[in-house]
């Protein structure tokens, strides 16, 4: 979630030039989630009304979700614990954060509270390393798939999301780039995302509990000479999807490339809009826009990232998504010692010793690292985090579940 996006944030999802793979029997019966009319429809061509979660804070890590306010971004965050408890012990609590943080406890008990999708930010990197472009590795592939399997188990879709895309989308700390986003001036950059998205959509082409494809999150395209930065965007949204449907024609392609426009134009046939809305005052006209938009397109629109705020604000909210038929998907579904989440895990002994630490993360390196913690401390809370924020360990939040309106 990008501190940078406040107020309604919109965007177009694109399910372009999806080709279903329809099933012989019931009308309107395919084998994948897709869409017809205004309407997101499940396998069986029933309505799917999208209650669902993100996993923030799992695959893209950021500051505010440890409690850091000074090292924001994924590559702040990593430097900031290896240069406290050392590389390999640092290596060693990424590898424990991606088995710990989620698993097949929490799928099973976010199915049984009433949700269906759950949202998986990734970062590129995952698949190719950010300064060896050509090599692959199926790491993400190996941290992926156990979850979409335990999602296909419990009877939840799920939705990829490209969090962080090669060079950077909008040059904020959710993209883990240097600051600016090289993706608008840098072709290499294009063609190596659609490498990526290629390499995922072939993967999981034929798994129908991919709901589908989200190719870019909350990019701020720029104008390039005469090029419009509307241009700009347009033409990257086609390539990567393009990119996508060479390997995989099923599943839906969702884009988020107009969320920084003001006026959203008519989509092309098959465009979903969705759109994120954070900190902006539930009243009866929030949703004009997008309902406008609704009705003059025939399109289906999701409400694709929210939360961040008092559980009466997000009763409110989703009562108001609900009354217009918008499906949601809340952010995120674990925090550290605060309410507004689905669960909670507490802070683990010597914590506050590395927030104290990354506080210097823009100091000179010879006076921030005189002030590290003791190694034994850093090592003990990064431990004490791996066991605390396992399912086990965590606990319900009963208000932000309320405000959600599932069950507990």
């Amino acid at each position: 979630m990008s501190r940078l996006f406040l107020g309604l944030f919109v965007a177009l999802s694109v399910i372009a030039g999806v080709v279903l793979a329809v099933l012989p029997g019931r009308g309107g019966a395919t084998a994948f989630v897709h869409a017809r009319g205004t309407q997101i429809l499940a396998p069986d061509g029933s309505p799917l009304r999208v209650r669902g979660i993100g996993l923030g804070n799992w695959l893209v890590p950021e500051g505010y979700l440890f409690g850091f306010e000074n090292a924001t971004s994924p590559r702040q965050i990593a430097q900031v614990f290896r240069e406290i408890a050392g590389p390999e012990a640092a290596n060693a609590f990424w590898r424990g954060w991606r088995t710990a943080f989620v698993g097949d406890a929490d799928l099973a008990w976010l199915a049984r509270s009433g949700f269906n999708v759950v949202r998986i930010p990734f970062d590129y990197r995952l698949w190719t390393p950010e300064d060896q472009p050509g090599l692959w590795t199926d790491e993400g592939f190996a941290v992926l798939d156990p979850i979409v399997a335990s999602a296909a188990r419990n009877g939840l879709y799920v939705m990829l999301d490209m969090h962080a895309a090669p060079c950077g989308q909008n040059g904020q700390n959710i993209d883990n780039s240097d600051g600016v986003a090289h993706l608008y001036t840098d072709e290499a950059c294009v063609r190596r995302a659609g490498d990526v998205w290629e390499r995922i959509a072939r993967h999981y082409a034929g798994d129908p509990t991919i709901a589908g494809y989200e190719l870019l999150n909350e990019p701020a395209p720029v104008a390039q000479g005469d090029v419009s930065a509307a241009q700009v965007m347009a033409r990257i949204t086609r390539e990567l999807a393009t990119r996508i449907r060479h390997v995989d024609t099923h599943h839906l392609i969702f884009d988020n490339s107009l969320s920084w426009r003001e006026d959203n134009p008519a989509p092309e046939p098959g465009i979903v809009p969705t759109f994120h809305l954070y900190w902006e005052e539930v009243k009866p006209d929030m949703l004009r826009r997008v309902l406008d938009f609704r009705a003059r397109t025939g399109s289906p629109i999701l409400m694709s990232e929210s939360g961040e705020n008092s559980d009466d604000w997000v009763r409110a909210f989703r009562e108001t998504l609900e009354a217009q038929d918008i499906g949601w998907i809340f952010w995120p579904y674990k925090k550290l010692d605060a309410p507004s989440a689905p669960r909670s895990f507490d802070t683990p002994p010597y914590w506050e010793e590395i927030v104290a630490y990354q506080a210097l993360i823009e100091r000179p390196a010879r006076e921030r690292l005189a002030q590290r913690p003791p190694v034994e401390h850093a090592r003990s809370a990064l431990d004490g985090l791996l066991a605390s924020v396992q399912f086990g360990r965590t606990r319900v939040n009963d208000g932000y579940m309320r405000a959600l309106g599932v069950a507990q």
